[in-house]
């Protein structure tokens, strides 16, 4: 990546949000290629987009869960459904989020999504 960007805002809001555990995981084993990669998104999705006005941090990290469940993304969804808890957000809002998304993208994308938000709340 080229050019400098400020990502110590984006990994604050980032780890008040996804936990301090994960995200320090996630930096303690990047390699130099991730790193960089880690503070972008940090920087940019964390630090500009999670913060902008519009719409509430709930309400985005509800839209990030019906996105990951779209695409399939069991693994990534599971730590967005925990930070949508800690948000505030409610099991009945998470799973009406995944069934919104399955009514465009597929009702067996939906179920495996709710199967795996059920086991990040068990987990949560």
């Amino acid at each position: 990546m080229t050019g400098e960007f400020d990502s110590a805002h984006g990994r604050a809001t980032r780890a008040r949000i996804m936990g301090d555990e994960l995200v320090d995981a996630v930096y303690s084993t990047a390699d130099d290629m991730q790193q960089d990669v880690q503070d972008y998104v940090s920087a940019l999705c964390w630090g500009e987009i999670f913060n902008r006005d519009g719409l509430s941090q709930q309400v985005r990290i509800l839209i990030n869960i019906a996105a990951l469940a779209s695409i399939g993304e069991r693994d990534t969804m599971k730590h967005h459904v925990r930070a949508a808890v800690r948000l505030g957000c409610s099991r009945v809002e998470i799973r009406e989020a995944i069934i919104q998304a399955g009514s465009t993208t597929g009702i067996g994308r939906a179920a495996l999504a709710c199967r795996a938000a059920s086991e990040a709340l068990g987990e949560a």
